[in-house]
């Protein structure tokens, strides 16, 4: 999610196999970037690229599909960085006004972090409740969300609470 480049996904090819990248991202030369670093094959041999644009175009449907294409034992990873423009130390917004947390208006992308994960467990447990296979070799659903070092202690608490009491 907010994948920019697909950075991440070239330095965890080191760590894994990639099999999949379902890659959201809004800007056109980031996502540009992404799909001639997946046709290069810097993701690693034979990786499907599924490009989605804004994060608020991807639907609950495309989330249970990212769930029902998996193959029994696939794990899944959800990397996520979220706008951090209204978080960030580094002053003021261009038009003067002093940075609004995370319920500014980048930022608050952040709460769609919550609602993927929310989903995508849920779909994970209908797919294992109801296919025998899928149940016998479980996939491991875990995600990894950047987040700012400079951000109040009010937005560090809004961030662990909505991701499920990790600390940020």
């Amino acid at each position: 999610m907010f994948g920019g480049i697909s950075g991440a996904v070239v330095a965890l090819k080191h760590f894994c196999t990639i099999d999949r990248v379902f890659s959201i991202e809004k800007d056109d030369i980031a996502q540009a970037v992404a799909k001639a670093n997946a046709d290069r094959g810097q993701f690693g041999p034979d990786v499907e690229f599924i490009e989605r644009g804004d994060v608020l175009d991807v639907s609950i449907l495309d989330l249970r599909r990212i769930i029902y294409d998996l193959k029994p034992g696939q794990d899944l990873l959800l990397v996520a960085g979220s706008p951090c423009q209204d978080l960030s130390a580094a002053g003021v917004n261009n038009d003067g006004r002093h940075r609004e947390g995370i319920k500014g208006p980048q930022s608050s992308l952040f709460f769609k972090v919550p609602a993927f994960i929310f989903y995508l467990r849920y779909f994970m447990r209908d797919r294992v409740r109801n296919d025998p296979k899928f149940k016998a070799n479980q996939p491991t659903f875990s995600w990894v969300v950047e987040n700012v070092g400079s951000m109040s202690p009010l937005d560090h608490m809004t961030f662990s609470y909505f991701l499920g009491g990790t600390k940020p």
